[in-house]
């Protein structure tokens, strides 16, 4: 038996949102990034180390003077920015068949640390794996914010989490990660979660189109094989 290799790695067209915002900011983004702004690639081949991602968020935060830009990325986020997963979570029936499906093939958009989901008896929770290894604030708070914001746009009706845990210190002022994700928010936290209520289950989504779905599952399947694994005897040496 196999178990994920992380690569430590994030798709490249998720790095084309922080051009996009730059871009919106009326900033030159390939100038200010020091890199050129990614091609959509339907094999979804570009990727970033997530060290580097964290680089390009810094470099984007300090141009624009804004410490919350991980917040401001969450606003804007589309499912071309979400490769494959954007648009198969778009295809879904409700949203507990996205939220497994973000699941299941969540190493396609972020393959950095491994997520795993908890049920307690208040709240699904969503939880990643640091014990391991850390990846940057900024790439943290813009991972929660843009999921968080693509699923409301998935959902009919008011959507929000039931709670956000963060595991690294608070900046300055909390408000306004309250004011975006809308519930209670913590910080030094022992690791990152992300809290929704069962009740969202089975809420509808405002697009599905279960033909598309089926090819959608299928490219993706096929993408998420190609990714490094390591057998079970190398894990337990």
């Amino acid at each position: 038996m196999s178990k994920p290799l992380h690569q430590r790695v994030v798709p490249s067209t998720f790095t084309l949102l922080l051009h996009d915002y730059l871009e919106s900011c009326g900033a030159a983004s390939e100038q200010v990034l020091g890199q050129a702004r990614p091609s959509v690639d339907p094999e979804e081949r570009g990727q970033v180390n997530v060290e580097q991602w964290e680089v390009l968020l810094r470099r984007a935060g300090e141009h624009l003077d804004d410490r919350y830009i991980g917040l401001r990325l969450g606003e804007m986020v589309q499912a071309k920015h979400l490769g494959v997963v954007g648009h198969l979570l778009l295809a879904s029936q409700d949203f507990g068949a996205a939220l497994t499906r973000l699941e299941q093939y969540q190493r396609l958009i972020f393959d950095a640390v491994p997520m795993t989901r908890r049920e307690t008896d208040t709240a699904i929770e969503m939880v990643w794996d640091i014990s391991e290894f850390r990846t940057g604030v900024l790439v943290g708070e813009t991972g929660f914010a843009t999921m968080v914001q693509f699923c409301r746009s998935l959902m009919q009706g008011d959507s929000n989490p039931h709670s956000v845990d963060f595991a690294h210190p608070p900046p300055d002022d909390i408000r306004p990660f309250e004011e975006f994700f809308r519930c209670p928010v913590k910080f030094l936290c022992s690791e990152p979660i992300l809290r929704v209520d069962y009740e969202l289950l089975s809420r509808p989504l405002r697009k599905t189109d279960a033909a598309l779905e089926q090819l959608l599952e299928q490219h993706a399947q096929r993408l998420l094989d190609r990714l490094p694994k390591q057998e079970e005897v190398v894990m337990q040496v």
